[in-house]
């Protein structure tokens, strides 16, 4: 229940302190395409709304990989929590449309390219995703860059000096 969720987190955010979904699993139930399809859309649903939480910091996925989850033979995918095929991979290590949706939304949609030109007094801004970024500048026609980190935990003001 999205509205559920918001609520939670949003309750727990009140105390400004991180957020983290820890042994996070989404079955699919068999390897079936459309179970497989069905869990791919509810991982993105979910991981779109938990992302959208101003503090959450992380979101650890448990199963990686189907028949290889605890208290179960390996390729066992009637017991333990193999059961559930919640992997974002199959046994055979080949990737499920789940781990091409995660792979989707952290490569692709919350992801920024950006470009910028400073202004008279050499001063540019942009907003963006937390996350490293290779900044390129070219002055009098040479090219240099810089790799920086834009985090939660600085005010992320960086000053270059050409």
């Amino acid at each position: 229940n999205p509205k559920h969720l918001y609520k939670i987190m949003d309750l727990y955010s009140k105390f400004g302190k991180p957020l983290q979904l820890t042994e996070v699993t989404i079955p699919a139930y068999s390897n079936s395409e459309e179970d497989e399809a069905i869990q791919a859309e509810i991982i993105k649903n979910l991981y779109s709304i938990w992302f959208s939480q101003e503090n959450m910091e992380q979101i650890v996925y448990w199963n990686l990989v189907d028949g290889y989850a605890a208290f179960a033979p390996q390729g066992d995918m009637t017991a333990g929590e193999n059961y559930y095929y919640g992997g974002l991979l199959r046994f055979d290590l080949s990737p499920k449309p789940a781990y091409n949706t995660v792979k989707n939304l952290i490569q692709n949609v919350w992801h920024t390219e950006e470009g910028a030109v400073t202004d008279e007094n050499g001063i540019c801004s942009f907003r963006g995703f937390y996350g490293e970024y290779e900044l390129e500048f070219e002055v009098n026609g040479k090219t240099m860059k810089k790799t920086v980190l834009l985090s939660s935990k600085s005010d992320n003001k960086i000053k270059v000096v050409l």
